[in-house]
């Protein structure tokens, strides 16, 4: 009956589509029509594009990420073949996101210029709503109404999240990416069902790919360069199998066997991604809490990002827990996890009851479900249990729906003369006002996400106790030169942290040991230090920043042996091997020492200390040559430094070659006038020179 009510619809409706392609070619309209969608959707994020916010883990992933801001075919390299161990993004494998990123800084992009990283972000979110109306223009065959699905899908305050946040190119990635693969596969069944119309019910059954190949194999790449993005689209097969029971209409055995090839990619990258988020990141497996804990929080997400898609309304950016203030964490006495359970049973009970009349809601619900599965909360790999960027992608599934009843009330309207008219008109009104009130949402929105000062006053107001939050704030404020506040804000982070029940993070411990050390406070920042250490025993950075901690407070043997610690668990550590070669120094042996300092400048060329200890080395050993040619290297990545000028000109003295060594000498003192032991030098250079080279008084 359902198939033969959508041919009476599509019947209906053709004569009056054949006199429209009359007057307007049918791919004319389409085109104008998507080109119409990318310029409302620019015009309305266009403030994106001057935004200077860097929310939380955006550091990591790009103002502190030394592989993304120096782009090389090494960059590359790092981020495609490390893949159970990421090293400088904590978390799951993501190679292309990582690249794209490079990309833009090999654009110009940078933490002071940010533009070409939001430029990238709003592209892709703009193609990522033109391919949603392709896709529901395949689906349903009206255009003008998955125009319109499609324009309020991209001026959704609810998308501001994942476009402002550079660190969310991601979502945005991988999200083109499944758009694509879903857009092929539907290509794809449409020329196998071409193909196939005068065959028997037996061939029809087998399962075959030669017809429609091509698409096919889009389907598989673009399901490939999505899970490579970010793996939250892993879900992707079941989705195409959803779409084989509606609208596609060809759920059987062939269709299911078609979705083995995706099925083994989605199992590899799985595997990959708890491998890779558990080696280098945080990682809650369902065993960690009870069940009924778990079945909460699902519910709690499923109607948390329904209720901001039908209801935009109090946008935070960062969401504390629902159990945060309750006496009795997870448990049906909460009132925010009650109103989940109870929002989820009436979606299953209204979808199951609607399965009378059509397959749309509940294939629609379950699409939604489908694809927020692997951020539902089940396995975690984050510390919130919301964000706004996890409804990203599952909105299709209430995008479909949309555009199934759009595309019927248009379509019905067709055959209503002026009624029809009336209708179509006032589905335009009520598009065109829902979009006001979206594109008005979204512009306030996008305001507080313009600079940090907007972004995390804004969320710090509404969410004080978030310890994340803190966190971050304590980063900015270290970026500023506030290293006392920075630290009441770690501290208060730490405090947040254990009254939330989080674990205990390392990376704050590691802030919090940074900033205490500067503010001289060493026995605090030496507790943190190893409190962070305790949490991760083999992070080679809070090895090297305890041991230089202890080796501030003179405990010399002690961080001597840390250092040796972080070498043997990387031997090349740069901070590791400078210290280890000044420590052998001391002890005279010279050889050994050398060879470390040389380590630390492969591992980190700019290393301006290993440059110069390296070349006092060379010259205590009677290697003059090279004891120059090394500080002449580092005078190079540092012409303004007076003491690598002053030791020069101690060699090049020993060289004999006196008037180089003035010359050092005098611009040592020009940099740095008040230093006495430069002035002493230079005299006593001077006074080496013959008589009848003496400058003249």
């Amino acid at each position: 009956m359902r198939q033969t009510s959508r041919a009476a619809h599509q019947r209906d409706g053709a004569s009056h589509r054949r006199i429209d392609e009359r007057l307007v070619p049918r791919h004319f309209v389409t085109a104008l029509l998507l080109l119409s969608a990318a310029i409302t959707i620019g015009w309305v994020y266009h403030p994106v594009l001057g935004a200077s916010a860097i929310w939380l883990d955006d550091q990591q992933y790009v103002t502190d990420n030394q592989l993304v801001l120096n782009p090389s075919a090494e960059s590359v390299d790092r981020f495609l073949m490390e893949v159970l161990h990421p090293s400088t993004v904590a978390g799951y494998y993501q190679p292309l996101t990582m690249i794209s990123l490079t990309l833009d800084a090999a654009a110009g992009g940078g933490p002071g210029h940010l533009r070409a990283f939001h430029r990238t972000n709003l592209g892709l979110h703009i193609i990522n709503s033109v391919l949603v109306i392709v896709l529901l223009i395949l689906l349903f065959d009206e255009p003008y109404t998955a125009a319109m699905i499609g324009i309020l899908f991209g001026i959704h305050p609810l998308t501001v999240e994942p476009v402002a946040w550079i660190t969310e190119r991601k979502t945005l990635l991988a999200t083109c990416f499944a758009l694509a693969s879903l857009i092929a596969y539907v290509r794809y069944t449409s020329v196998q069902a071409l193909t196939i119309a005068g065959a028997d019910r037996r061939t029809r059954s087998r399962f075959s790919i030669s017809r429609g190949g091509g698409w096919y194999l889009g389907a598989v790449i673009g399901y490939t360069l999505a899970l490579l993005s970010k793996p939250t689209v892993t879900t992707l097969p079941a989705l195409f199998l959803l779409l084989d029971f509606w609208p596609l209409n060809r759920l059987g055995r062939g269709a299911i066997l078609e979705k083995l090839p995706f099925l083994t990619i989605g199992l590899v990258a799985g595997t990959v991604t708890i491998l890779s988020q558990q080696n280098t990141a945080f990682i809650q497996y369902p065993t960690a809490q009870s069940w009924p804990a778990v079945l909460l929080v699902v519910c709690y997400n499923i109607g948390f990002y329904l209720s901001k898609m039908v209801w935009p309304g109090h946008l935070l950016g960062f969401y504390l827990r629902p159990d945060y203030h309750s006496a009795a964490p997870l448990s049906v006495t909460n009132p925010m996890l009650m109103a989940g359970m109870i929002g989820t049973a009436i979606l299953v009970l209204a979808s199951s009851i609607s399965l009378r009349w059509t397959r749309a809601f509940m294939t629609g619900w379950l699409f939604y479900l489908c694809a927020l599965l692997p951020t539902l909360g089940v396995i975690r790999v984050a510390t919130v249990i919301v964000s706004e960027k996890y409804g990203y992608f599952p909105s299709l599934g209430l995008l479909l729906v949309m555009g199934w009843l759009f595309a019927r009330c248009w379509s019905l309207s067709r055959g209503l003369g002026v009624n029809g008219r009336l209708l179509q008109m006032a589905m335009c009104v009520s598009a065109l006002t829902l979009g006001i009130a979206e594109a008005k949402g979204t512009r306030d929105y996008l305001a507080i996400w313009h600079d940090n000062d907007a972004l995390y006053g804004y969320v710090h107001t509404h969410s004080p106790q978030a310890w994340f939050l803190q966190s971050g704030l304590g980063d900015q404020l270290v970026r500023s030169g506030d290293v006392a506040e920075a630290a009441a804000h770690y501290l208060q982070a730490e405090a947040d942290e254990e009254t939330a029940g989080s674990p205990p993070h390392a990376a704050l411990q590691q802030n919090l040991g940074n900033v205490l050390y500067v503010l001289d406070r060493k026995d605090e920042a030496i507790r943190h230090y190893r409190r962070a250490l305790a949490i991760e025993p083999t992070d080679v950075s809070t090895m090297d920043n305890l041991a230089l901690a202890l080796e501030g407070i003179g405990k010399a043997d002690e961080a001597f042996a840390m250092f040796r610690d972080a070498l043997r668990a990387d031997p090349a550590d740069a901070v590791a091997n400078e210290a280890v070669g000044r420590a052998l120094v001391a002890q005279e042996n010279f050889q050994e020492a050398i060879a470390h300092f040389r380590a630390a400048i492969q591992s980190r060329p700019e290393f301006i200390d290993a440059h110069i200890n390296l070349a006092q080395a060379l010259q205590m050993t009677g290697q003059l040559d090279a004891s120059i040619a090394e500080y002449r290297g580092a005078l190079q990545l540092a012409p303004n430094d007076s003491r690598i000028r002053n030791n020069l000109a101690a060699a090049l003295l020993d060289q004999g070659l006196i008037n180089e060594a003035i010359v050092q000498l005098q611009e040592a003192v020009r940099l740095n006038p008040t230093d006495r032991d430069i002035q002493g030098n230079l005299r006593e250079a001077l006074a080496r020179l013959p008589h009848d080279q003496h400058p003249h008084q």
